[in-house]
């Protein structure tokens, strides 16, 4: 008795594993925030899909950014832009020059 309820608590736990990972494969193909990093010539988008640890890196140090204290009237031309931009929701996150 002892061995058949841990034999059936394995088998619905690997079921249970599985129809979670099947699922995660097919739902989680899009991409959700790309970060659009663009110079005068051209533009590098990077996905959270190819590379998760920069997107996160890129949000964490916009999150933790100090505001300006100096009055800049003229910023002129911007040597890069860099847009995050969540295909998902159609919203643009993050647009900034520098």
């Amino acid at each position: 008795m002892k061995l058949r309820s841990v034999l059936v608590m394995a088998i619905l736990s690997i079921m249970l594993f599985a129809t979670g990972y099947i699922t995660a494969l097919f739902t989680n193909s899009q991409t959700s925030r790309e970060i659009w990093l663009t110079d005068h010539d051209e533009t590098v988008i990077i996905t959270n899909i190819a590379d998760q640890s920069v997107v996160d890196n890129i949000i964490m140090i916009y999150l933790r950014k100090k505001q300006l204290t100096a009055n800049i009237n003229e910023l002129g031309k911007p040597d890069m832009s860099i847009r995050v931009v969540s295909p998902r929701e159609h919203t643009s996150l993050i647009d900034s020059k520098l």
